[in-house]
């Protein structure tokens, strides 16, 4: 909910999302990102390295988009008397992501 974090996670998602922005990308997240697709890839072993990247980036942006749009989530819970935390959301999402990971990935 810090400001600053907010506007990082909008950062990061304009220059991922942004070919003009693409060596900055490449440059500051493609070796951090690579060492997570490795780690996946050991999970997964069968798995094409192209659906690994897919479902990478796919949990990536699921996460910036949470990062940036909690208030979206806050306007559609409205009826809801009990809105969920950030921490519980966090955990959505971590549980969201692994199962949309395992499903493409299963071979």
């Amino acid at each position: 909910g810090d400001p600053q974090w907010l506007a990082y996670a909008r950062l990061v998602a304009m220059v991922s999302a942004d070919i003009r922005w693409h060596r900055i990308s490449e440059r500051c997240f493609d070796p951090t990102a690579g060492i997570f697709i490795a780690e996946i890839a050991k999970l997964f072993p069968h798995a094409d390295r192209s659906a690994i990247a897919v479902s990478f980036i796919f949990s990536v942006s699921a996460m910036l988009s949470l990062s940036t749009s909690q208030w979206r989530i806050e306007a559609l819970a409205a009826a809801a008397s009990n809105q969920p935390a950030m921490d519980r959301l966090a955990d959505q999402l971590v549980s969201f992501c692994e199962a949309g990971m395992r499903a493409a990935l299963k071979g």
